[in-house]
């Protein structure tokens, strides 16, 4: 079956042209979709995805079951049952190949010997680990590179590590063990369809490796249904090859539409970042749906991240930097540890904490005046539990014109945390 290429064209989000081109002539009613495989190029972008997509198919009436979806990576996993050496069995087979290997082998490819001992063997071995992860991308080893011979810059040197990847196979045949860069490549040789696979959706992965589009080419050849879908207008088809991948020569002498007043110069990443805050507070003021603007920055200095995010944050806009931030550190992940904390121990800290996250604030009714009430009533009662935080709140005397306030806002505020804390199954 050929590989089939879908335009959706880049005027709207692709967490909303996806999700439309999966439920095309989907009916109302139950659809059993696990039988398709949606390949997305980054876990975030399943992540985006497995929010969209049920949104989207409960707007129509569609009750969905699957699709999985997966990185390019995931598809090229040696099957279930194979023995393939871990990352660490991996490492140790170099480690005893390079301290065993010939001196003159180790003199041609990496030009030098083991002085170093058992630290110099480790590196070298993961060097050349990420050498041949990179290799296998390509559908290659170090022994079809240097199978290439005269062809190729120091044909010698891959010559020799080819010989070092040749002893370290054999060193992990003799544990019982395949390594998994050369069972990546067979798998896709093999190109065998998987038992009740019948489509995979290639969502806006804009340069699958070439070892996984030569699996695909086989499952393909084998039956299966390959969309392959692109994030451009139809107009452009010959700008992109079967894959999605954009054309070079297609795309380099392409003017960039920018007028000079587009373009500001500032000096600080401060003053940059402030500059940016700017035109976005404009953009979401002229926007029909600010509500809904999402926008992607990018930033090829790391020092404007920090302002930036400041900036951002000033607006109301929340910003997610995918680069060196734990997930330990994001507010979700602040949340789920501050629900837990009082589901554990129901105590005045654990729903002050509570309370003052960001998160959290918002969904209350008049927030600030909340936080107003509830560090007011701190200093007057001393609580120590949330129990005690909701019994120290003032109650009006019944036919008194001058009653104490019944601070409405924290008590509606506490009601909801003691809601959530039953939904969570009260005490651990």
């Amino acid at each position: 079956m050929p590989v089939r290429r879908v335009f959706l064209g880049w005027d709207r989000p692709l967490c909303e042209t996806v999700p439309a081109h999966l439920l095309a002539g989907a009916g109302p009613g139950l659809q059993d979709w696990r039988d398709r495989v949606v390949v997305l190029p980054t876990r975030q972008s399943i992540w985006h995805l497995r929010a969209a997509l049920p949104l989207a198919a409960a707007a129509g009436g569609v009750a969905l079951l699957g699709p999985e979806m997966v990185t390019p990576a995931v598809l090229l996993t040696p099957p279930p049952g194979a023995r393939v050496a871990s990352g660490l069995q991996s490492l140790r087979a170099w480690v005893a190949v390079l301290t065993a290997a010939p001196s003159a082998t180790i003199a041609a490819c990496l030009g030098g010997g083991a002085a170093g001992g058992g630290a110099w063997a480790l590196a070298t071995a993961r060097l050349l680990q990420s050498l041949r992860q990179e290799l296998t991308d390509g559908g290659l080893d170090l022994a079809a590179v240097a199978a290439q011979g005269a062809d190729i810059e120091e044909a010698e040197r891959w010559q020799a590590l080819s010989e070092l990847e040749g002893l370290y196979a054999d060193h992990l045949q003799r544990q019982g063990l395949q390594d998994t860069c050369a069972a990546r490549i067979a798998k896709a040789r093999d190109g065998a369809l998987p038992e009740g696979l019948r489509q995979v959706v290639l969502a806006a992965v804009p340069d699958p490796p070439r070892l996984f589009v030569a699996l695909l080419e086989r499952w393909a050849e084998r039956g299966g249904r390959v969309d392959v879908l692109i994030a451009a207008p139809a107009a452009d088809d010959a700008a992109f090859d079967d894959w999605g991948r954009p054309r070079p020569q297609d795309w380099h002498p392409r003017p960039i539409a920018l007028d000079d007043d587009q373009i500001g110069l500032e000096a600080k990443p401060e003053d940059q970042a402030a500059r940016l805050a700017e035109a976005i507070r404009e953009a979401w003021r002229d926007a029909r749906t600010p509500h809904r603007l999402r926008l992607a920055l990018g930033t090829p200095d790391r020092e404007t991240v920090p302002p930036l995010q400041r900036h951002l944050a000033s607006l109301g806009l929340p910003a997610f930097d995918p680069q060196n931030r734990r997930f330990a550190e994001t507010p979700l992940c602040g949340l789920v540890e501050a629900l837990l904390a009082l589901r554990r121990n129901p105590g005045y800290d654990e729903a002050a904490a509570l309370l003052r996250h960001p998160h959290v604030l918002p969904t209350a009714t008049a927030g600030g005046a909340v936080l107003r009430d509830l560090d007011t009533l701190q200093s007057l009662a001393l609580p120590v539990t949330l129990d005690d935080l909701r019994d120290a709140l003032p109650r009006p005397r019944h036919g008194a014109p001058d009653a104490a306030p019944s601070w409405p806002h924290l008590q509606a505020a506490l009601d909801r945390l003691e809601r959530w804390r039953r939904l969570l199954g009260g005490d651990l």
